[in-house]
């Protein structure tokens, strides 16, 4: 009874990747991790595409995630388990973390059939953010509310190459 092998995606190469776990750790299971900048799942999760890479030459078998740290509050929504990983092939699943608006890093384990290895994902500050859709109307009325900043439109002349020639 062969195991099914688990979804195979196109990966976007359009955003930095990140490496978790390297293949030499992780007996030829490697894994990258890039932020999407879509919107997550969860309201106030970070979304996190991983991408499991099989660099042996035999199946990985029962990719998950467990050991979740939650001790600082970070929330984990994770993927069901992958049941196979063919040779030399690529899964790639979402997951959504809360990081509970802390820089604290997320640290969980990559279980396989090649072994438990720990791992830590800390987002990058502006990955936190959330894009939020708004009207020009609403910008427009939401602009004129904001007090006490100043804007100031000038020219100057290029100093050339002599930086010090430029002062506050």
């Amino acid at each position: 009874n062969q195991p099914v092998a688990g979804p195979n995606y196109s990966v976007d190469l359009s955003r930095q990747t990140f490496e978790l776990l390297h293949r030499m750790s992780g007996g030829g299971l490697g894994v990258d991790y890039n932020f999407p900048r879509s919107t997550a799942s969860i309201p106030g999760s970070v979304p996190i595409n991983l991408v499991f890479n099989n660099t042996t030459d035999q199946p990985i078998t029962e990719v998950h995630i467990d050991d979740l740290d939650e001790k600082s509050g970070i929330k984990f929504e994770g993927f069901m388990t992958i049941p196979m990983i063919s040779p030399e092939q690529s899964s790639q699943v979402s997951i959504s973390i809360n990081f509970n608006d802390t820089l604290q890093p997320a640290k969980f384990s990559i279980c396989s059939s090649k072994g438990r290895f720990p791992v830590k994902i800390q987002p990058p500050v502006g990955e936190m953010l959330s894009p939020y859709v708004i009207i020009e109307t609403d910008f427009d009325s939401l602009k004129s509310k904001l007090s006490g900043m100043h804007e100031v439109v000038g020219e100057m002349d290029n100093p050339g190459t002599d930086s010090s020639a430029m002062s506050q």
